[in-house]
């Protein structure tokens, strides 16, 4: 086995190297590594070797960027403006249920489960097998003695209403992180309706992913047939568009925060754009057809 060298955010240089392992909160990822593993008292090479494999089985899966540059690794949740209040909320109210759709390998749920949020009440989803049965290899522990649940799911499917009816509407909390942005437009909207249908009425969705400036809408978007980034008004005009949630016209919030956790910058991705929306108490049925067959399918 050869070595590995754990570079952090001093040591990046500007292409990465595959041997490579390269995280920006060490201390945080060692911590959360720690924390679950069942082997007590592991050590940086033990945690590096872990995470390294992981990449590279996770690349023949999906060789995104968060892959790739190690992000999978490391917690971004707690970073949201969000955060803090969803957990004081869980503290006052434990039985609040949460599903982060896209959780690939459950490191903020890892995150969320740390910081006080029961871990009975989580559930993570994904559309990849091999992403959540990474999770548990990748954190050095059991998949039955973890305790949150898992879900493998397309919020893509024209069929997800009937195939996933046991969520409908079952969430205070929906949680997504950099999986919008790789889709095009028709997909996002799609996929906000997937979102909508999770929550419960007057629950938040939230999240991120790759946004650019109002001055820059032209410009750094990706190429034909990759995914759509919008400014922060375009975004929340997709939401109203594709839910029907004008009611909750004042319940949308965005910031754009540098995209700094790249460990090689990119002019396509200067931004990550933080959001979230509150559903309406008495969400509208309009689009419902839509969301149980939205791209016209039977």
């Amino acid at each position: 086995m050869s070595d590995l060298i754990l570079k952090t955010l001093n040591d990046l240089s500007p292409t990465l190297d595959p041997d490579f392992i390269y995280l920006k909160r060490e201390l945080d990822t060692l911590f959360l590594h720690r924390r679950f593993s069942k082997t007590p008292g592991e050590s940086v090479s033990m945690v590096t070797q872990r995470i390294s494999d992981t990449r590279k089985k996770a690349m023949k899966i999906a060789p995104h960027t968060c892959i790739r540059e190690c992000l999978f690794a490391e917690s971004r949740i707690d970073r949201h403006f969000a955060y803090r209040q969803v957990l004081l909320i869980v503290a006052q109210t434990p039985s609040k249920t949460l599903i982060d759709v896209g959780c690939c390998m459950a490191t903020d749920i890892r995150t969320l489960i740390t910081h006080g949020y029961p871990i009975s009440n989580i559930t993570g989803l994904d559309c990849e097998t091999g992403f959540i049965q990474l999770s548990f290899s990748l954190y050095n522990q059991s998949q039955y003695s973890f305790g949150a649940q898992f879900r493998v799911a397309d919020v893509l499917d024209p069929r997800l209403r009937e195939r996933c009816g046991d969520l409908d509407s079952k969430f205070d909390f929906v949680h997504t992180a950099n999986v919008i942005h790789l889709y095009d437009e028709a997909q996002q909207e799609v996929l906000l309706r997937a979102l909508a249908f999770l929550v419960k009425p007057g629950g938040l969705v939230w999240g991120r992913q790759v946004g650019i400036e109002e001055r820059s809408i032209d410009q750094h978007r990706q190429p034909e047939g990759k995914g759509v980034r919008f400014t922060m008004n375009q975004f929340r005009r997709l939401w109203l568009a594709a839910t029907g949630w004008e009611t909750a016209s004042g319940q949308f919030e965005a910031i754009l925060t540098p995209y700094d956790e790249l460990r090689t910058p990119r002019k396509d991705k200067r931004f990550s754009m933080q959001w979230s929306i509150r559903a309406p108490v008495e969400a509208p049925t309009r689009r419902l057809v839509e969301l149980i067959n939205p791209m016209g399918c039977t």
